[in-house]
């Protein structure tokens, strides 16, 4: 035997005032976006997350046995995609880059501080630069 309540009555064996069957189930705005009024609009689930993975540019080896100007503006241009802003964190994909002669060029160099790229810089001009190099974008 069930026993209701309802506010300010007492308790009996007597069904329920209100039929939950009457109650209109939620609708959607009337005439929202063309929508037939009284019909629920499904809703979207929310998107998955996107996740963006930046793979860095590859810097190519440096031998010496090209100019090194010519290398010196690729690495820059290289640093730029990669957002290596700090001078010491160039300094030290510039020398993970050397090999052959090019390293012996740069041997005992450390990338510690901020002066250490211009160092490793100065060392492979005073290697591998030359006074008459032609200039690598004259006709530009």
């Amino acid at each position: 035997m069930a026993t209701y309540a309802s506010l300010g009555a007492p308790l009996s064996s007597a069904p329920p005032v209100v039929d939950t069957k009457a109650i209109p189930p939620q609708v959607s705005a009337v005439g929202s976006l063309g929508q037939t009024p009284g019909v629920v609009a499904p809703v979207a689930a929310p998107a998955a997350p996107m996740v963006v993975v930046n793979q860095p540019e590859h810097v190519r080896p440096y031998t010496g046995t090209t100019s090194y100007k010519q290398y010196k503006e690729c690495f820059e241009r290289i640093c730029e995609c990669n957002g290596w802003k700090n001078s010491t964190e160039r300094a030290r994909h510039l020398l993970v880059a050397m090999y052959g002669a090019a390293c012996e060029a740069v041997r005992g160099l450390k990338a510690e501080q901020d002066s250490d790229l211009a160092l490793i810089w100065e060392a492979l001009d005073r290697r591998f630069g030359y006074a008459d190099e032609p200039a690598c974008h004259a006709s530009l």
